[in-house]
């Protein structure tokens, strides 16, 4: 088509209308210029028309014989290409994460090998009995995204009911896949051991496919699976750790990450954890009488508990051992608990707070004689004045085997010397620690049992502690790691000590890993076994 004469601001108005009763004159409004026709377009921004010929991104390249045609109603764009050459072949570089492959189904047609980026070869069929133009053929995997080739090869070969062997070629479609997947749900922790953490998820859903999940322990990625479970190995007995998990897809779309899991690994040889899920009349189960109900929080430990505010329900756990800790969640519309060991004297605790919290030490049982008993947590129907409601929940228990006593950074047992500051940080026991950078600033403390443990955290810009035991240094440890690692670490462990008091000093070295950025020593707490 050839554009002799044009509108311009310039024409009189005269010319004007005799170029609008021109019969061969064309204006913008009369014309449909085809999306595609010339590149990527039409149907899609990702859709290339078999004519968009080339060697560069978004072009067929044809090799060998292939022979084209148009004037059809029926075809993208009016026309195809098509070959019954063994051997001949085209191929499409694409940026994405994925191609479709479009073209005519007829009863003389044969199959094509079709590959990308020179990999296995799948066959692809394009007979059919009754024709069909303009069709999905072949849809490849979901790939990672960037630069592939896809290429179509003309076989030679056919099913048994075709006439012949022609392969054709009318379109392809990219797929660029920005969308990413859904946050997993409902993490939970199944089991623990003194090492190790199993969690499990909900599947995450995705416009493609999910290809897979990353775990993550606080901030630092924990390992991968394409799998919804996964065991979180090589951690420390009896200390508190937060998860997420992030679902992953094959653009490498990434989703938001699910809600935090916060949860503890089994004290060495001291504590066994029992969830209030773990339901039953056995040791180490929550056995519910009354009314009580379920929910999930992310705050919770494993993600779930029970409550329940009717008067005089209650649940019991029967367990073996000397001490027991009952955890659960304090809020501005919980009441007051009967507690009771063994069907002994009722003490009242107070699951009122102003702020909710959630997975918190409630009520500590003195120490018991090694045997069998019963904790019994009772509804009182009875509230503190500050309270607008009774709820009691159940979120766990920890059941002690030996005396296990923490003791806070800020207990007045701890003997601090120079210039140590307290800071308060939601994660720490007790949601405090102490730190100091000054060299030979020591904390110190006088116990009594076989095993101590210092409590903290690692983190970028801490530096190394010097420990004694009874006066003599028994080991330097270096508080570094990049990033912050998991709060509430055993840093440092000594057990096998002779009955009798012992005193634990950390001092302050003034030294550093020379990736570290500064000196600091932190104190969370002690625990001391007997």
């Amino acid at each position: 088509m050839t554009w002799g004469e044009f509108l311009t601001n310039g024409n009189t108005t005269a010319q004007t209308q005799a170029l609008y009763s021109n019969s061969r004159v064309l204006t913008l409004d009369e014309v449909n210029i085809v999306p595609g026709s010339g590149g990527v377009g039409g149907g899609g921004p990702g859709t290339v028309d078999d004519s968009v010929t080339g060697t560069g991104l978004n072009q067929f390249e044809y090799v060998g014989t292939w022979t084209a045609t148009s004037g059809s109603s029926v075809k993208y764009n009016g026309g195809d290409h098509y070959s019954l050459t063994t051997n001949s072949y085209y191929q499409v570089d694409f940026n994405g994460t994925g191609i479709k492959l479009y073209g005519t189904k007829d009863a003389h047609h044969g199959i094509a090998a079709v590959s990308i980026d020179g990999g296995t070869e799948v066959d692809s069929d394009f007979y059919a009995g009754t024709r069909a133009d303009n069709t999905l053929i072949w849809t490849s995997p979901t790939l990672a995204a960037g630069a592939h080739t896809l290429k179509v090869r003309v076989k030679g070969t056919k099913n048994a009911s075709s006439a012949g062997y022609v392969v054709t070629a009318d379109r392809v479609v990219i797929d660029t896949d920005t969308q990413a997947p859904t946050a997993p749900a409902s993490l939970t922790s199944p089991s623990q051991t003194q090492t190790s953490i199993n969690l499990a998820w909900s599947a995450s859903t995705d416009n493609v496919g999910v290809t897979g999940y990353d775990v993550y322990r606080g901030s630092t990625l924990a390992g991968s699976t394409t799998n919804t479970s996964f065991s979180v190995t090589g951690l420390t007995a009896g200390t508190a750790y937060a998860f997420t998990v992030k679902a992953k897809d094959g653009a490498g779309n990434v989703s938001a990450a699910s809600s935090t899991l916060n949860v503890s690994t089994a004290s060495a040889g001291s504590e066994v954890i029992v969830n209030d899920a773990t339901t039953g009349t056995g040791l180490n189960q929550f056995e519910y009488v009354g009314t009580w109900n379920t929910s999930t929080g992310a705050g919770t430990y494993n993600g779930d508990d029970h409550y329940s505010q009717t008067t005089n329900s209650y649940y019991q756990v029967d367990f073996n051992g000397k001490q027991i800790k009952l955890y659960g969640s304090r809020d501005a519309h919980h009441g007051i608990a009967a507690v009771s060991i063994d069907g002994g004297a009722e003490v009242d605790v107070d699951f009122y707070a102003a702020s909710r919290t959630d997975n918190t030490l409630l009520w500590t049982s003195s120490v018991l004689t090694s045997g069998t008993h019963t904790l019994k947590v009772r509804v009182k129907g009875t509230k503190n004045a500050g309270s607008s409601g009774y709820v009691v929940t159940a979120d766990r228990v920890a059941v002690i085997s030996e005396t296990v006593v923490t003791t806070d950074d800020r207990d007045s047992a701890i003997t601090y010397s120079g210039s140590w500051t307290l800071d308060n940080w939601t994660g720490d026991y007790a949601d405090t620690e102490k730190y100091s950078k000054t060299t030979n600033d020591y904390a110190q403390f006088t116990f009594t049992g076989n095993k101590i443990q210092v409590i903290g955290y690692k983190q970028h810009n801490l530096g190394k502690v010097g420990i004694y035991i009874d006066g003599a240094l028994d080991s330097t440890v270096d508080l570094y790691t990049s990033g912050t690692g998991p709060q509430q670490t055993v840093l440092y462990e000594k057990s096998g000590l002779s009955s009798g008091a012992h005193t634990i000093k950390l001092v302050v070295t003034g030294t550093k890993n020379a990736a570290s950025s500064d000196y600091y020593v932190v104190l969370d707490a002690f625990k001391v076994f007997n």
